[in-house]
C-alpha cells in the first residue's frame, strides 16, 4: 500500500508534528509481533513489518437493514483478495470523509494489527494519521479529546487537534479508532450512536475546511450495537487461506533458521500447521501454534487441537517453565501443584479485568484481589523463598509473553497497568477457573450425604465472589471456552453440573448475610446488581451444561413459572448495565410451551440472535387458546397504565413503543385493546391496520393481501359486542381507504373483501364513503366482478323502495351511474336531489350530472319514513 501511495504522492514534506507521528507509527513495523516477556529460549520473534500478511476480506455498504454482527449476513458478499487496494480506493474517495469505515473481525483476526500497519504505511506527505487505541484513552471523553490524548501518548506532545489538522495542508487527516468493543466494555453504557457521533465529527470537520477520514475496528459480535450512518462501509477480515498460512510460516522459519539449527529443532511444517486449520487460519492462533511447537509441543504429535486446548497447553508449558526456572528439582507432584498455582494467579489477573469491565488491571488492584482470594496458596508476600513479592507485580507477571505493561487513562490519570497480549488469553483463564471452581463444588456435593442436608448445602462463596460482578455473556468467547471444556466431559458430569447450578440459581434470592470472600471487591456495586449478575451467570453455566432448561426446572415450586421468569428477567433488565443486559438478551433464546394454567418455557442459548416469533398476547395473559373467529378485548385501563408506566419508569424501550402507538391511544384506543382469534393466532385491530398500511413496502402476493384485508373485516365482525359501533366504523374506514389506494389488489379481491364486511358499521358516513371508493376502483374489470359489486352496493345505498338513502357526492354518483349503465343499478334519485348535486358539483363533474339524469324519478316517502336527502361535499364525505 505504501509503495502505491508514494508513487502517486503529491504532498509536500510533513512538518515536525506530522513527522513525529509518522516516526512513532513507523517504529511499530520494526518491533516484534510479541513485544514483551520471554519467548522460548533462542527463538527470534519476527517484527511486525516482516510477519504481517494482509488478510482476505469481505466488503459491504451498511444500509438500514444491514446486520453486520450476524455472520450469516456476510455469506452473500464475495471474499476479496485486495484489502490494500480497497483501503487506498476508500481513502482517496469523497465518501471517506463523510462516514466511517468499519473494520470487523473475530478475536485474534488482526484488527488492531491492521491499524498499526496502516498507520505506519500511509505516507506522512499525503496523510496525517492518528491512531487511537480506545482502551488507552479516557473512555468517557469526546472524540476530539480522545484524539488529542492519543497524540500525547504517542509523541509526548500536547497538540490541539484543529490546529494540527489545519497544519496538514493538502494531506488528508486519517483517524484510526481501534477497539469499539473494548470501549463498550470500559464504559458499560449503550453506545448505539457511536458511529453516528463519529460521522457528526467528520461533518463538523468538513464544514470547518478540515475533512477527515475515520476507521473504526470492532469485534464482529458487537457490530450491531452501533447504528451505522448513511454511507458507512464495513470490511470484515476473513481467516487466512492456505497461501497466507504458508507465507507466514515461511517468514517464521526464515527468521528462526539459525535458532532451529542451534537447537537441533525442525522448522515449522506448513502442512502440519494446516492440519489444525481452525486454528491456523486466525493470525493470533497461528502465532500460538508456532510458539507451542517451538516450546517442545511438537504439533506432529499433538492430535486434533481445539482453541481452548491449545491455550491450555501453551499456558501450562510457560507456567511450568517459570516454576522450573525458579524452583529446579521439585518432585513431579509439587511441580504440578506449583504450575496450578501459577495458572490460578494468572486467572485472578483475568478475573481482575473481567470483573472491572476493563482490559487492564493495576498492580495495586491485583494485590488486593490476590490477598482477598484463596487462590494459588498464600499471598506471595507471606511465602518467603517461593517467588518475588506480589507488590512487585511487574516482576511476577512481566515474565510471560502474553502479559505486558501498558498505560491507561480511564480517569484521566496515567497509570502503569497490566494487560494480556490479547483478550482471549484472559477469557480462556476466566473460563478455566470458573470450570475448576464448579468442578470442585460438584465433587464436594457428590461426597456429601444429601439425605439429611437442608437447603442447597453447597458452599458457593468463592463462585459467588468471582461471578457476581460481571455477566459471562458480555464476553462470548468465555462461554465458547466453557463449551469446549464441557464438551470433553461425559453426560453424567454435565448432569451433575446442571443439577448443582440449578439449586444455586433457585437459592440466590434467599441468601443474605456475610460471605467468606466479601473482602474481594473489584468494584463497588449495589447488592441487587450482584444478585442479578450471579443469577444470570448461574443460568448461563447451567445452560452450557444442560443445553436447555424449562421454566418448571428453574422454578419448580412456582404456580406459574412464566410469571417467575418475567420477574427474573425484570431483575436482570433493571440491574445489569445496558451492555450486559443487551449481551444477555441477545444470547438467550426462548420457546413458549403449553397454554393457560399449563404454560411453560424452554430456554437455551443461541449465538446468532434468533428472531422471536410474533407476540402471542393470549399466551402472555394466561388465557386458553381461543376459538377461531372469536373476538375479545382488554381493559381500557390497561392501555392507560401502559402510557403512565412508560412515563414513570423513564424506560427507553417502553417509551419508544408508546410513542409509536400514541396516535392510536389518542384517537382509536380500542384498536390496541380488541383482538380477533384466527387460525394463525390472535391479532389486535391496530396490528391488522398496520399490516394493511405497510403492504406497499413489501412484495406481497395476492394471497397475502387477501389474508391481510379479510383479517381486518372479520375482526370488525367478531368484536361487535366488545367495542362501540363508531370505533368499528372508524376501523373499517381506515382499512377501506388503504384498500382503495392499493393498486396491486385485484378487483376480484376488492369485491371479496367488501362482501365480507358487516353491515352495521356502514351507517357511519366515513365508513360508507370508503367502501364506495373501493367499489369505484374495482368497477369495470369484468362482468362477474361488477355483478358481485352491484349486489354489495345496491342494498347499502337505497331504501326499501329503491330511493337513494345515503349522501350524494362525486364518488357515490360515479358508482351509481356506472352500475346503471351496466344494467346493474337499482337506485333512483329525486329531481330535487339531482338539482342539489348539480348546484354543488356541476362545474366539476358536468358529465356526472348528465349521466345521473336517467336515474331521476318522482317518489313520495312512505308513511312514517324519515329520510335524509342530501348532497355531501368532498370534505364531508371524506370525514
Amino acid at each position: 500500500m505504501q509503495r502505491v501511495l508514494i508513487e502517486f504522492s503529491t504532498g509536500r514534506a510533513p512538518d515536525d508534528r506530522r513527522a513525529a507521528l509518522g516516526v512513532a507509527y513507523g517504529a511499530e513495523l520494526r518491533r516484534p509481533i510479541v513485544s514483551s516477556g520471554d519467548v522460548p529460549a533462542g527463538l527470534t520473534v519476527p517484527t511486525l513489518g516482516e510477519a504481517y500478511v494482509p488478510p482476505l476480506c469481505r466488503i459491504a455498504e451498511l444500509g438500514p437493514d444491514a446486520r453486520p454482527g450476524d455472520e450469516s449476513w456476510w455469506d452473500d458478499r464475495p471474499v476479496r483478495d485486495d484489502l490494500w487496494q480497497a483501503l487506498v480506493v476508500h481513502l482517496t474517495s469523497p465518501g471517506a470523509t463523510r462516514a466511517p469505515l468499519l473494520v470487523l473481525g473475530q478475536p485474534g483476526s488482526g484488527k488492531s494489527v491492521l491499524t498499526r500497519v496502516v498507520a505506519a504505511q500511509l505516507p506522512p506527505a499525503d496523510f496525517l494519521v492518528v491512531r487511537v487505541t480506545l482502551r488507552d484513552v479516557f473512555a468517557a471523553g469526546d472524540l476530539q479529546d480522545q484524539i488529542e490524548q492519543a497524540i500525547r501518548n504517542d509523541t509526548g506532545e500536547r497538540l490541539d487537534w484543529p490546529a494540527l489538522s489545519r497544519s496538514a495542508g493538502d494531506a488528508l487527516p486519517v483517524v484510526l479508532l481501534d477497539g469499539f468493543d473494548e470501549l463498550l466494555q470500559a464504559t458499560g453504557v449503550s453506545q448505539t450512536d457511536y458511529l453516528r457521533r463519529v460521522a457528526a465529527f467528520q461533518h463538523r470537520e468538513a464544514d470547518q475546511g478540515r475533512p477527515v477520514a475515520v476507521l473504526v475496528t470492532s469485534r464482529t459480535s458487537v457490530a450491531d450495537r452501533a447504528q451505522s450512518p448513511p454511507g458507512t462501509i464495513a470490511v470484515r477480515l476473513e481467516p487466512f487461506d492456505e497461501s497466507r498460512v504458508g507465507t507466514w510460516v515461511a517468514t517464521w522459519n526464515r527468521v528462526n533458521r539459525a535458532a532451529f539449527r542451534a537447537l537441533g529443532a525442525r522448522p515449522l511444517d506448513r502442512e502440519i500447521v494446516l492440519s489444525h486449520r481452525e486454528l491456523a487460519t486466525q493470525p493470533l492462533l497461528l502465532l500460538m501454534l508456532a510458539l507451542y511447537d517451538a516450546e517442545g509441543g511438537d504439533l506432529r504429535q499433538a492430535g486434533e487441537l481445539r482453541r481452548g486446548e491449545l491455550y491450555e497447553r501453551l499456558l501450562r508449558r510457560f507456567a511450568r517453565r517459570e516454576v522450573v526456572k525458579e524452583r529446579a528439582g521439585l518432585p513431579d507432584r509439587e511441580l504440578g501443584l506449583a504450575v496450578e498455582d501459577e495458572l490460578r494467579r494468572l486467572a485472578v489477573v483475568a478475573f481482575a479485568m473481567f470483573n472491572r469491565g476493563a482490559q487492564w488491571v493495576t498492580a495495586t488492584e491485583l494485590d488486593g484481589d490476590l490477598a482477598a482470594l484463596p487462590l494459588g496458596g498464600a499471598p506471595a508476600r507471606e511465602r518467603p523463598g517461593l517467588r518475588a513479592p506480589l507488590a512487585a507485580a511487574d516482576v511476577v507477571l512481566g515474565r510471560f509473553f502474553f502479559i505486558h505493561r501498558s498505560r491507561t487513562s480511564l480517569d484521566e490519570r496515567r497509570r502503569e497497568t497490566y494487560e494480556f497480549l490479547h483478550a482471549t488469553f484472559g477469557e480462556h483463564l476466566v473460563a478455566r477457573l470458573t470450570a475448576e471452581v464448579v468442578d470442585d463444588l460438584v465433587a464436594r456435593d457428590a461426597a456429601a450425604n444429601l439425605s439429611w442436608r437442608e437447603g442447597p448445602g453447597v458452599d458457593d462463596d468463592l463462585l459467588h465472589a468471582l461471578l457476581s460482578y460481571a455477566v459471562l455473556s458480555s464476553r462470548a468467547t468465555v462461554l465458547a471456552f466453557l463449551g469446549e471444556v464441557l464438551a470433553g466431559r461425559d453426560g453424567a458430569h454435565r448432569v451433575a453440573w446442571a443439577d448443582l447450578l440449578l439449586r444455586l440459581f433457585r437459592d440466590v434470592p434467599y441468601v443474605a448475610g456475610a460471605r467468606r470472600f466479601d473482602d474481594y471487591r473489584p468494584r463497588r456495586l449495589r447488592v441487587p446488581v450482584r444478585y442479578a449478575a450471579y443469577s444470570a451467570n448461574l443460568l448461563l453455566l447451567a445452560l452450557a451444561a444442560g443445553g436447555s432448561l424449562t421454566g418448571r426446572q428453574l422454578f419448580p415450586e412456582a404456580a406459574d413459572p412464566v410469571a417467575e421468569w418475567r420477574a427474573q428477567v425484570g431483575l436482570w433488565r433493571s440491574q445489569l448495565d445496558p451492555e450486559e443486559w443487551q449481551g444477555l438478551s441477545d444470547l438467550l433464546a426462548l420457546d413458549r410451551l403449553g397454554e393457560s394454567g399449563a404454560r411453560d418455557l424452554r430456554i437455551w442459548t443461541h449465538h446468532r440472535r434468533a428472531a422471536p416469533p410474533d407476540v402471542d398476547v393470549p399466551w402472555l395473559l394466561g388465557l386458553p387458546a381461543g376459538q377461531a373467529g372469536g373476538g375479545w378485548g382488554l381493559s381500557r385501563d390497561l392501555l392507560a397504565r401502559l402510557r403512565r408506566n412508560a412515563y414513570l419508569t423513564c424506560d427507553v424501550d417502553s417509551a419508544v413503543v408508546v410513542h409509536a402507538v400514541e396516535p392510536f391511544l389518542d384517537k382509536l384506543a380500542t384498536a390496541l385493546a380488541v383482538f380477533h382469534t384466527a387460525p394463525g393466532g390472535s391479532a389486535s385491530a391496530a396490528r391488522a391496520l398496520v399490516d394493511a398500511w405497510l403492504l406497499p413496502l413489501r412484495p406481497a402476493t395476492e394471497r397475502e393481501r387477501r389474508e391481510v384485508y379479510l383479517r381486518g373485516v372479520r375482526l370488525v365482525a367478531a368484536v361487535s359486542g366488545v367495542v362501540p359501533e363508531w370505533d368499528r366504523a372508524a376501523f373499517l374506514g381506515l382499512l377501506f381507504d388503504r384498500l382503495a389506494a392499493d393498486r396491486a389488489a385485484s378487483p376480484e379481491l376488492v369485491a371479496e373483501v367488501l362482501a365480507a364486511c358487516p353491515v352495521e358499521p356502514l351507517g357511519e358516513p366515513a365508513a360508507m364513503f370508503a367502501l364506495l371508493r373501493c367499489a369505484q376502483r374495482a368497477l369495470g374489470a369484468n362482468e362477474v366482478t361488477d355483478l358481485r359489486l352491484a349486489r354489495i352496493v345496491n342494498p347499502l345505498v337505497r331504501d326499501g323502495v329503491g330511493q337513494l338513502d345515503v349522501a350524494l357526492d362525486g364518488v357515490t354518483a360515479d358508482v351509481l351511474v356506472r352500475l346503471h349503465e351496466r344494467g346493474l343499478g337499482e337506485t333512483f334519485l329525486t329531481p330535487g336531489l339531482l338539482a342539489a348535486f348539480e348546484a354543488r358539483y356541476g362545474r366539476q363533474h358536468p358529465d356526472l350530472v348528465r349521466r345521473l339524469d336517467p336515474l331521476v324519478r318522482e317518489m313520495v316517502d312512505p308513511p312514517g319514513k324519515r329520510r335524509q336527502h342530501g348532497v355531501a361535499n368532498e370534505v364531508e364525505a371524506d370525514s
